[in-house]
């Protein structure tokens, strides 16, 4: 009967009324958890920024160790890593590379980057900035934040 049309038409129209709104709150709170996630890693980024220079020079040591080439290059900090780059440290740079069978100077020029380092091998060139890392890492570092808030 037309009474039975009417109900079903309007079930149906609850029905995806329910599920769109439904939707949107999914949406909503994944949203929200993205947001959460990114601003727990830029927190991050600036944390390593600030650390002590004993801290973030043992940082950019370990970076080196992973990325260093077994080749004659040369190593590039920015103005502020150079101006508070630990006595010996460069001294560090060379023991590395040796012992990766490589060679590194420490260039004098300043890299325009917040932090980390760039690697320069002729013409080939290895991006060792925390913005880099950071960026390479993200989806990665994401899951990790998103298992830890989130569950």
């Amino acid at each position: 009967s037309r009474r039975q049309r009417q109900m079903c038409i309007r079930d149906r129209y609850e029905r995806r009324a329910e599920s769109a709104a439904d939707m949107r709150r999914k949406q909503a709170i994944l949203s929200a958890k993205q947001e959460v996630i990114r601003g727990v890693l830029q927190k991050a980024y600036e944390e390593i920024l600030d650390l002590d220079d004993e801290k973030y020079f043992e940082m950019m040591e370990k970076l080196l160790e992973q990325n260093v080439f077994p080749e004659a290059g040369e190593i590039r900090f920015n103005g502020r890593d150079l101006e508070r780059m630990p006595e010996g440290f460069s001294g560090r740079i060379r023991t590395i590379a040796a012992a990766k069978g490589g060679s590194l100077t420490l260039s004098d020029v300043p890299l325009e980057a917040d932090g980390g380092f760039l690697l320069v091998y002729g013409g080939i060139e290895e991006n060792c900035t925390l913005k880099a890392v950071f960026s390479a890492k993200r989806e990665e570092l994401s899951d990790q934040v998103n298992r830890m808030l989130f569950g």
